[in-house]
């Protein structure tokens, strides 16, 4: 009887063991399917890749491989009418990352109507806070809208300012790389009374945007950037704080919202970043400048050649055969 009962239990601890086992394996693949889900969702799911448009992963529907396949085919207007046609689920989102490709296209010669179309559906996908990615491509779009309506003097109004190219913004950068904190700040001080200063403390930021070995960096940059900014706002129209109109005031009052959700949310960004559908269009105005400095003025500004290198570089994976892109790498 006593051998009995002990079989007994024997056998109820390895059903226990067991079920635990069992219990254990579900949380698991339960927590990584989690994990997975909020890794992919935080995501887009189009990228550029030599030109063409490419999905990654499944595609979600046939209208929306049709969509697709009018962009690579460059027909932008009925790509633009077929997105707005999506249905099904997340078709808000669809829609919105689907026009961000007809705006990002650099064959697209009218790339606005794109962008808005962009965010009003990506608005939409985002209301309530529970769509990770629509909620990450808005913040895409709301910050190439908001640098793309960025007016200085020299610089054509045309889509896609992503920063000013002072000349001091690399030298500074590569100080602060190499641990002269001290030393970069002060390069950059010397625009201080200048129209572009505001908008290049914003670039040198964005450069620490992804490196974690630069994570107090960047996070001193964003404070001291949101700093300038209220100050900037709090004078006002100033040609000696460099605010020489009105017209700056607004585009400044635009940015700081933007700047300061990048400073209370991890997932908000100051810079658009590599793998966007903006990216190449953001872009190509910092690669022409840098370009016609390199050219015309190398001697004087040596950083030229360096910015345009960096940039060309990235743009070129994306679209090599852009007529831009192979006439600046000397291809044409």
């Amino acid at each position: 009887m006593a051998i009995q009962q002990l079989l007994l239990n024997c056998r109820l601890l390895l059903s226990v063991q067991t079920f635990l086992v069992v219990l254990g394996v579900s949380i698991a693949t339960h927590l990584s399917v989690q994990t997975a889900e909020a890794d992919s969702d935080d995501a887009g799911i189009l990228f550029w890749t030599a030109g063409e448009l490419t999905i990654r992963g499944e595609t979600p529907n046939l209208q929306f491989s049709e969509a697709v396949d009018l962009i690579n085919e460059q027909r932008f207007d009925q790509a633009l009418a077929k997105i707005q046609k999506l249905d099904g689920p997340n078709s808000d989102r669809f829609k919105g990352e689907l026009a961000m490709a007809v705006n990002g296209h650099l064959a697209n010669e009218d790339p606005e109507p794109g962008i808005k179309i962009a965010q009003e559906y990506l608005r939409k996908a985002a209301q309530g806070d529970h769509d990770k990615a629509a909620r990450r491509l808005l913040n895409q779009v709301q910050l190439y809208r908001s640098f793309s309506q960025q007016q200085l003097p020299w610089i054509p109004n045309a889509p896609g300012h992503s920063f000013i190219p002072s000349p001091q913004i690399l030298p500074a950068r590569d100080l602060i790389r190499s641990g002269n904190w001290d030393a970069g700040i002060a390069k950059m001080s010397e625009l201080r009374n200048h129209e572009v200063y505001h908008l290049s403390m914003w670039q040198m930021a964005s450069f620490f945007e992804e490196d974690p070995a630069f994570e107090s960096e960047y996070a001193q940059l964003l404070e001291k950037t949101e700093k300038i900014f209220t100050e900037a706002l709090a004078a006002g129209p100033n040609p000696n704080f460099g605010i020489p109109h009105s017209s700056r005031i607004k585009q400044l009052e635009k940015l700081l919202p933007l700047l300061r959700k990048a400073r209370e949310r991890a997932w908000a960004r100051v810079s658009i970043p590599e793998d966007s559908l903006l990216y190449p269009r953001y872009m190509i105005e910092p690669m022409r400048c840098y370009y016609w400095w390199y050219k015309q003025m190398g001697s004087e500004r040596p950083m030229a050649k360096q910015g345009f290198e960096e940039i060309i570089e990235q743009v070129k994976i994306r679209f090599p055969d852009y007529v831009l892109v192979r006439m600046y790498a000397g291809e044409d």
